[in-house]
């Protein structure tokens, strides 16, 4: 045989099993043929169809919207804005294998509220000051700045004296004795606009 001889190869052989693909890879972004046009002079010996249940692509353009009837799950969603940009649903979940329990999952819901807020948590142990995270400079804004505490060991009456330049809480007692407490802290973020609670619905996404 020759260089470049063409060897016909038998046509007459079925290959019904799943097989797999290969190729080159293509980086256009063009549409997906459906293979099966229901031509009626498809044969009647011929493979049954397959179709693609499982599915690995390297990147997806998407020009429209994308409907899902089950879970999307991603480890990172790429956006526009950010890492993650927003997220607009009814409730938001997260769902993740259960920690300590074989077999089984645990699932929690989002808290909702008419802000776009962050919260420090901490321990305060025979102190009077809270200094918040550096971080926080210009990511909220101070005088949103809300705190509650939960004492410990003992009774104690405790209130915010003030708050010094949106970076430190001063802490009272107000019976005089030391102070041991969990607190919480939440303020609203300012580098984002603020939420707008209540809008016209738009009838055409509904």
């Amino acid at each position: 045989m020759s260089a470049g001889e063409f060897v016909p190869q038998s046509t007459n052989t079925s290959h019904c099993s799943d097989q797999s693909t290969f190729g080159n890879y293509s980086t256009r972004y063009d549409y997906v043929v459906k293979g099966i046009t229901g031509d009626d002079d498809y044969p009647n010996d011929a493979c049954d169809p397959w179709i693609h249940y499982n599915m690995r692509i390297g990147n997806v353009q998407i020009d429209q919207n994308v409907t899902a009837g089950v879970r999307i799950q991603a480890p990172i969603v790429q956006a526009d804005l950010g890492i993650f940009a927003s997220v607009a649903a009814p409730f938001k979940l997260f769902d993740v294998t259960h920690p300590s329990k074989s077999g089984m999952r645990l699932r929690h819901a989002c808290i909702e509220g008419p802000e776009i807020g962050v919260y420090y948590r901490g321990r305060l142990i025979n102190n009077n000051v809270i200094y918040l995270p550096d971080y926080w400079d210009n990511l909220i804004d101070p005088e949103t700045i809300t705190v509650s505490f939960t004492p410990h060991s003992y009774y104690q009456e405790l209130f915010v004296k003030n708050i010094e330049w949106g970076k430190k809480i001063n802490v009272v007692n107000n019976n005089g004795g030391g102070i041991d407490c969990s607190y919480i802290i939440y303020a609203e973020r300012k580098d984002v606009e603020k939420l707008q609670i209540e809008y016209k619905e738009d009838i055409n996404n509904g």
